[in-house]
């Protein structure tokens, strides 16, 4: 199956803007895509339909803030003090 890479110029999806693209000798094309933070990234057509790629990696991954997990794991907090070396 061909992509025509020309309709991909232009369109925005998440934090990348599609400025041209690239061809290698061998292997597939792949779109060249500017970041709202300025950086390039180079991305397979298909990544940037489905929205794999959202960013230059300048996005940070994840919920911001405390997660819940690392609190149930928490015991008690203290296990920098000085007294809790020598308690034990």
């Amino acid at each position: 199956m061909r992509v025509d890479v020309s309709q991909y110029i232009g369109k925005t999806n998440n934090n990348l803007t599609v400025i041209g693209f690239v061809k290698p000798e061998k292997g597939r094309i792949k779109l060249r895509c500017r970041c709202v933070c300025g950086n390039e990234k180079l991305c397979f057509p298909y990544q940037f339909v489905s929205g794999d790629v959202k960013s230059c990696g300048c996005a940070k991954t994840g919920k911001k803030g405390p997660h819940d997990w690392d609190n149930n794991r928490k015991t008690h907090g203290m296990s920098n003090h000085r007294f809790y070396k020598k308690w034990n």
